[in-house]
C-alpha cells in the first residue's frame, strides 16, 4: 500500500511538472513584442536626434568646413543605426513563421543569436567610429569658440563616455539580449522534449 501512495505522489509531481505549450508561447511571443517594440523607441529615438542634428546643421553657421563633414558623418552614422534596427525589426517579426515548429524555431534562434551578436559587436565598433571621428571634427570648430579648459573638459568626458560605452554598456546590451534569445530556446527545447515523451 505503501508503493501504491509513492506512485500516486509521484504522478501527481509528473502532472505538475508538465509543461504548459500555451502559457510558453504566450512568454515567448510577449518577448518578442517587446523587444520588437524596443527597436522601435530605438528607431523614433534616433529619428528625433537625426532630425535636431540637421535643424542645427541647417540653421547654426559653422566656420570650419571640418563640422560641415562633422554633421555629416554623424547623419550618416545616425541613418545606418536605423537601418540596422529596422532590418533587425524586420528580423524579429519573421519569427512568428517559426512558432509552430519547435525544432526549426530553436534554430532559427540560435542563427539569429549568433548573428545579433557579430552584427552588434561589428555594428557597435563602425557606429563608436564614426561617432568618434564627428567629433574629432567637431574639436577643430571648438578651438576657436572655446576657452581652452572647456575644450579640454569637454574632450576628456567625451573619451570618458566612449571608454564607458565600450567596456560596460555595449557588454551588458549584448549579454541581456543573450539572455532573453536563450531563455526562449529554453523553453522551447522544453516544448519540444515534451513533445518526444
Amino acid at each position: 500500500m505503501k508503493n501504491f501512495e509513492t506512485i500516486k505522489e509521484l504522478w501527481k509531481v509528473q502532472k505538475e511538472t508538465q509543461i504548459n505549450y500555451d502559457s510558453i508561447m504566450k512568454s515567448v511571443t510577449s518577448d518578442q513584442n517587446k523587444y520588437a517594440q524596443k527597436l522601435i523607441v530605438q528607431t523614433i529615438c534616433v529619428s528625433a536626434v537625426l532630425a535636431i542634428i540637421l535643424n542645427i546643421w541647417i540653421l547654426k553657421p559653422f566656420f570650419t568646413w571640418t563640422t560641415h563633414l562633422s554633421m555629416l558623418v554623424l547623419c550618416f552614422c545616425l541613418v545606418y543605426f536605423m537601418v540596422i534596427q529596422l532590418c533587425d525589426y524586420k528580423k524579429v517579426r519573421q519569427f512568428n513563421q517559426h512558432l509552430l515548429k519547435p525544432q526549426d524555431f530553436i534554430e532559427y534562434l540560435k542563427q539569429y543569436k549568433k548573428g545579433s551578436y557579430l552584427l552588434n559587436r561589428r555594428n557597435y565598433k563602425i557606429y563608436t567610429f564614426g561617432i568618434g571621428f564627428a567629433f574629432l571634427l567637431i574639436l577643430f570648430e571648438m578651438y576657436f569658440i572655446l576657452p581652452f579648459w572647456v575644450l579640454l573638459l569637454f574632450t576628456i568626458i567625451t573619451m570618458g563616455w566612449f571608454i564607458w560605452s565600450y567596456l560596460f554598456i555595449m557588454k551588458e546590451y549584448i549579454q541581456t539580449e543573450n539572455e532573453r534569445i536563450e531563455s526562449m530556446i529554453s523553453q522551447l527545447e522544453r516544448i519540444k522534449n515534451q513533445l518526444k515523451e
